[in-house]
């Protein structure tokens, strides 16, 4: 039982306990988090104190002293119960015997040797009192449930945590912090008033919530590294630790204190997350699904605290910054400059830059950037997309994106439209730290009329044929294709010529003009097509012997 509860909700017998919280669960609502959805995920009646997770999903809980009903460690399955409101829901299901009591608990992602009493991974400790001796109990997978460590050395272990190396920590009521690897535990270090709530970070400092309203952080060895971390925390309950998963949540350290959920930072600084927290919170956990899931004494509720994650946020992007249209030559340059634009209200280190791509609306594939950098470079267009000034730097920082020309033309297939302006399309996604958030925007691309490409033809086997092709697409539809060069031919003969689609013997797409030879084995054909060239598909064969790419 965690008895400092009493002594901070009321002075006197249980009996007025139990008066206070039946007036206050009638009054309390879920607290507000902006950004976050908070809903009810268990019920599990009366008292729950602690909850643990397992990698799968699975939660297990602690509940406190009952003596009419002394199930004190429960277990609800991954995704919670049906009825979130209802504690005989099957998802929730007793877990290991009988237990006097159930205060601390925690699911064993090791497995350790306790006392000479060996548990596998997947173990659940539970710990008790509220009476001397104290004792930790260790409930096997297969529920097999024993009692592991038993003590007058400490009373009733209040909240336990693993750290780096598997070794247990636990706080307990004669204001001490316990640790064990294995062995019986010893005590680390002692602390001013009742520790409550305990976590651990990276470096296996030891962050510790106390009676006095305080958070302390101790070296791994019990060395006092900071005597007020952060302090004022008045809570109905205990005060309530967790460190971040990282992702949207971040590594800080959460905690509830003072009414309100906050995020501290390592100089101690902070961030009020949420408000409305002033209900008997005891514990709280992230889960693998990267929620947050918090108990309430009083209303023997466990509710669950989630990002609501916008499908996408759209930002200013702008092609070829400085220049109003957008031009680009396809047939020079070696990149293409794309910027996403900083403004006051969006902050681009926050994009991922190895998430963008750039897309063209009706076509399938993408291109990724080169490369990036920061800068200003670039000011927000207020108008119609494919309207633009010729604006530079704005004050803000920007993501300056260079992706490669020739990739560009032949995966969006820009060679189809030319002289044409055409939107194209920047997506990606913030850093997980920042949620991850799908970001879109756009601008246009007014895309020269004209464009070359070019192919050498080699030997189909043991031809022995090579030549030349020459092409230029113009912004009518188009498209000039010239064969010459030719040696290996055989004088006073035609040959047939084609475009291919993808290889030397795909399908035929367009039949070009007869390659003719002269008496002196000069050849030449020219074509006009009324297609633009295609540098994603089009191979230019002739007479089966030679063959090759058209490139940009």
């Amino acid at each position: 039982m965690k008895m400092s509860l009493t002594s901070k909700l009321v002075v006197g017998s249980i009996t007025a306990v139990a008066v206070v919280f039946c007036i206050a669960t009638s009054s309390l609502a879920q607290p507000v988090v902006p950004g976050y959805t908070v809903e009810s995920y268990a019920s599990l009646e009366p008292d729950i104190i602690t909850l643990s997770f397992a990698p799968n999903g699975t939660l297990f809980v602690a509940r406190d002293l009952y003596p009419e009903r002394p199930l004190a460690a429960f277990r609800i399955a991954p995704g919670g119960p049906t009825d979130p409101l209802d504690p005989y829901d099957p998802a929730i299901t007793a877990h290991g015997d009988p237990l006097i009591d159930g205060a601390a608990l925690i699911y064993d992602p090791y497995g350790h040797n306790w006392d000479g009493h060996s548990f596998d991974e997947g173990t659940v400790l539970v710990g008790g009192g509220p009476f001397h001796p104290g004792r930790i109990w260790a409930i096997a997978p297969d529920e097999h449930t024993e009692v592991v460590f038993e003590s007058y050395d400490f009373r009733n272990p209040i909240d336990m945590v693993f750290d780096s190396t598997g070794r247990l920590l636990f706080t307990d009521e004669n204001k001490n912090i316990y640790q064990s690897s294995g062995a019986h535990p010893t005590v680390l270090f002692s602390t001013p008033a009742v520790p409550y709530n305990i976590a651990v970070d990276v470096t296996d400092y030891i962050y510790v919530s106390s009676g006095d309203n305080t958070i302390r952080i101790y070296d791994s060895d019990g060395t006092l590294i900071n005597a007020a971390f952060a302090s004022g925390l008045t809570q109905a309950a205990m005060i309530p630790l967790a460190f971040g998963p990282g992702g949207i949540w971040g590594t800080d350290l959460y905690v509830i204190g003072a009414n309100t959920l906050r995020r501290y930072y390592q100089n101690g600084t902070y961030d009020i997350v949420g408000t409305g927290f002033d209900g008997t919170y005891m514990d709280m956990a992230f889960g693998p699904d990267g929620n947050l899931y918090i108990v309430d004494f009083v209303r023997d509720a466990i509710s669950k605290i989630m990002r609501i994650v916008p499908q996408s946020l759209v930002v200013d992007v702008d092609i070829k910054p400085g220049s109003c249209p957008n031009p680009v030559n396809l047939n020079k340059a070696r990149v293409v400059p794309v910027v996403v634009l900083g403004t006051e209200d969006f902050d681009v280190t926050t994009v991922n830059p190895a998430t963008t791509r750039l897309s063209r609306d009706g076509v399938e594939g993408y291109e990724v950037p080169l490369r990036w950098a920061l800068g200003d470079v670039a000011t927000p267009f207020e108008g119609e997309l494919c309207d633009c000034h010729d604006l530079n730097g704005d004050g803000y920082l920007d993501l300056k994106l260079k992706f490669h020309r020739k990739n560009l033309v032949m995966t969006l297939k820009l060679s189809q439209v030319l002289g044409q302006t055409v939107p194209l399309t920047l997506t990606g996604n913030l850093k997980e730290e920042f949620g991850g958030t799908q970001i879109t925007g756009e601008d246009c691309l007014k895309v020269r009329p004209r464009v070359k490409g070019k192919a050498r033809l080699v030997p189909i086997e043991t031809s022995g044929v090579y030549g030349k092709a020459r092409l230029v697409s113009r912004a009518n539809g188009k498209t000039r294709i010239v064969l010459r060069g030719f040696t290996g031919l055989t004088p006073g003969e035609t040959y047939a010529a084609h475009i291919r689609d993808g290889g030397c013997d795909e399908a035929i797409l367009f039949t070009l003009n007869d390659v003719i030879v002269d008496d002196q084995g000069v050849a030449r054909s020219v074509t006009v097509l009324n297609a633009s060239i295609d540098f994603d598909a089009w191979w230019i064969e002739v007479g089966g012997v030679t063959c090759g790419k058209v490139k940009l």
